[in-house]
């Protein structure tokens, strides 16, 4: 089973601050899991539970991560936990930075820190950016055959009738979506530990 959360907002109530997440559950044994946290809904910490979806809240300094937060790094991705351990997609304008994370995290009893990659980039944390990247040809090739169906099972339209929709050969628009699709694809798998 893995765990993947995604950090959606902050509020204050009562004088407390807490923060909203969003939690993906996947695997062999995410309807266990999920179960178990509709269970929990009662507690009020469970928001809501739709699918392998759950929505919930804790206090801000409830979590393990909470306890690291620093102006000078920025989660870039969801905190991915997996097989006992926690994947950590983090960023900062200097790698002096990172370093001073993991070894904060390195003194943490019992907790063990292993850099997987580091590399100079422009990030992008969420999918926006990469569609922004795009060409307005590869926009409209991947808008155009969404909304026709294309993507769909089954399909809606093929993709020779979703060219002739745009008034476009069926080689250029097969072109400008593949290096869409790749370009999109590409982005998501980099969200992944």
């Amino acid at each position: 089973m893995a765990l993947s959360t995604y950090y959606l907002g902050a509020y204050r109530k009562a004088g407390r601050d807490f923060v909203t997440k969003l939690a993906v559950v996947s695997g062999p044994d995410a309807g266990k899991f999920v179960g178990l946290y509709r269970k929990l809904r009662e507690g009020g910490r469970v928001i809501h539970c739709e699918g392998n979806l759950l929505f919930y809240e804790h206090p801000a300094v409830d979590a393990f991560n909470s306890r690291f937060y620093e102006p000078y790094f920025v989660f870039l991705g969801p905190i991915v936990v997996k097989q006992g351990s926690q994947f950590w997609r983090v960023g900062s304008w200097s790698k002096r930075n990172l370093e001073k994370l993991c070894r904060k995290l390195r003194a943490v009893k019992g907790a063990t820190v292993e850099l997987l990659s580091l590399k100079e980039c422009f990030p992008q944390p969420f999918l926006g950016g990469v569609l922004a990247s795009l060409t307005p040809k590869q926009r409209q090739a991947l808008y155009a055959s969404a909304a026709d169906g294309y993507f769909d099972s089954p399909r809606g339209k093929t993709l020779e009738q979703v060219a002739a929709g745009l008034g476009v050969d069926e080689s250029s628009l097969r072109e400008r979506l593949r290096k869409a699709e790749g370009a999109v694809i590409k982005a998501a798998l980099e969200e992944l530990p």
